[in-house]
């Protein structure tokens, strides 16, 4: 059924307000397009149904059609009739009565709660006197209602659902609203908010000549059986489920509105907007309400009662869903569920592409970073006229003598380290061993030198000599390598641009060689010396 139009109507006095969903819905809510005044003024045996108005483009419940026909068991007229309503015998009379009073009501069927909490209902009912007036049903309450007012007693019948729901036989929209006052408090097991309240509206009508049947939301019951309470609860389980699907439907109409541009942005940006924890959330979203319809809810179940029912009930109850098109609304229901699951599926596949795809790059990098560093790593092995003077003077050179190791001093963090085997050569499969500078005489003692070579440049005329001195005071000579034994063999002129200490501008006057050499038509090539720390 559709939801009831929102209509403004007047507020009740302070001390007589509560926070019934019932007060949520408009008293003319239940007339199409009425004032309450209206409403009250205006009441016709005529089928009514609530109206929802929606906006353009806005998706809608699958509409129904309620002129369609729908007979109803014709077995019913057999049953003996049972209920709560004091019976009255039939007279010869009956096809008097055919548009009497009483022989026409309304039917209100609301969804106003998650569940309803039947102990906290039967106490609520038993304070109010009402104990005797009750039958207790798997998953329903059915209660008599009886209202006196100016020395006339109205009676109608309600069904209370364990999941939700309320089903009114015969009573008025004020009595509806009393019994809602109510219910309001602990009965209500997570109160929908007012725009979610579903209230669907019907007819009954009693006859004695038609057949029952359903058409135009007004259902035909035989005179005969109208103080049968079990078939109208036959009837209202139907309804009742019904309502609470609409309730579902309109749920996943708000998560298909909160969606619909995420597709056609993906196509026209190629982003989806949303972060992995919205796709996330939207996942929860679609997968609760479908878990609540399909797996944790009565709504898709064939009531308990009828597992114990005549057949004839049942079959009045299959009827009455057939006319509300249940199956078909369900399936429909499943289908969008199945719509939006992919679409959802789709965007997280995407965003975690992406993801995937960050982290490769991340991964790329990080590559590209360890290559770098190994890069320097092995330019602080080469670098240093020290590593070049051993390449030149003892690399496979047997007659130059044995060579113990390096010191470092220049070059930052490779002491401790070691000259590897593959540039070694043949004579140190194990490489060469580094040392600290500070341990220098340290180093002479134990491995016995004979001999400390400089291999480094950039050094004060005083640095050199306390070098010296502490090589000679620790029992080993001091000497230079000549440039001429350590220069590399070179076809063309070579300039080289030399200086006491680092920083000093021996690039910026590389470059000034570099511009006045080209000026005069030079091709030159700048070759420099590599330094593991650096420095320009």
């Amino acid at each position: 059924m559709k939801k009831a139009k929102q209509l403004g109507y007047a507020p009740l006095p302070n001390a007589l307000r509560s926070t019934s969903p019932l007060d949520r819905v408009p008293s003319g809510a239940l007339r199409r397009g009425a004032s309450p005044a209206e409403a009250m003024a205006q009441r016709r045996p005529a089928p009514k149904t609530s109206v929802k108005v929606v906006a353009p483009g806005q998706p809608a419940p699958p509409a129904r059609s309620r002129d369609r026909f729908v007979s109803l068991p014709d077995e019913l007229q057999g049953e003996q009739p049972q209920g709560l309503l004091p019976d009255v015998t039939p007279t010869i009379f009956e096809d008097l009565l055919e548009d009497g009073a009483g022989m026409r009501g309304r039917i209100t069927v609301y969804c106003v709660a998650e569940s309803l909490d039947r102990k906290a209902l039967e106490l609520r009912l038993r304070e109010r006197g009402g104990a005797a007036l009750l039958h207790q049903y798997p998953d329903v309450l059915y209660g008599l209602y009886e209202s006196s007012k100016d020395g006339e007693v109205a009676r109608g019948e309600v069904f209370y659902f364990d999941y939700g729901c309320l089903a009114f036989w015969g009573l008025s929209e004020r009595q509806e609203r009393e019994v809602m006052r109510m219910l309001a408090g602990p009965c209500l097991v997570d109160a929908l908010p007012s725009s979610e309240v579903e209230v669907d509206e019907f007819q009954f009508h009693y006859t004695i000549s038609e057949k029952p049947h359903i058409q135009n939301d007004t259902i035909t019951i035989n005179y005969r059986l109208r103080n049968d309470h079990l078939i109208k609860l036959s009837i209202s389980h139907a309804l009742a489920q019904s309502a609470k699907l609409s309730v579902y439907e309109e749920r996943v109409i708000e998560i298909v509105e909160s969606t619909k541009d995420l597709p056609e942005t993906l196509a026209a940006t190629g982003e989806v907007g949303l972060s992995r924890k919205q796709i996330a959330r939207l996942i929860g979203r679609v997968f609760i309400q479908k878990s609540a319809v399909n797996l944790l809810s009565t709504v898709l179940d064939t009531p308990e009662f009828f597992w114990s029912a005549p057949d004839s009930m049942q079959n009045l109850y299959k009827r009455v869903c057939e006319y509300l098109e249940y199956d078909t609304r369900v399936e429909v229901l499943n289908n969008r569920f199945q719509v939006l699951q992919e679409m959802l599926d789709m965007l997280r596949d995407h965003s975690n592409n992406a993801h995937t795809s960050r982290l490769e790059w991340i991964v790329i990098w990080l590559i590209v970073i360890e290559v770098v560093v190994g890069l320097f790593e092995c330019a602080s092995i080469l670098a240093g006229r020290d590593f070049h003077n051993f390449n030149v003077l003892f690399r496979d050179n047997e007659a130059a003598g044995e060579c113990v190791g390096f010191t470092a001093a220049q070059i930052p963090n490779i002491d401790g380290r070691r000259y590897p085997p593959e540039l070694a050569g043949r004579l140190y499969p194990k490489g060469l061993p580094i040392w600290p500078e500070e341990e220098l005489e340290q180093v002479i003692a134990e491995q016995r030198v004979d001999r400390c070579l400089l291999s480094y440049s950039d050094l004060p005329h005083s640095k050199v000599m306390q070098l010296a001195a502490r090589c000679l005071a620790a029992g080993a000579d001091f000497g230079l390598v000549a440039p001429a034994r350590t220069q590399l063999p070179s076809e063309k002129p070579v300039v080289a641009v030399c200086a006491v200490r680092t920083g000093c501008g021996k690039s910026q006057t590389s470059r000034y060689i570099i511009d006045a050499l080209q000026k005069r038509g030079k091709k030159c090539v700048l070759v420099r010396h590599p330094m593991a720390a650096g420095w320009d």
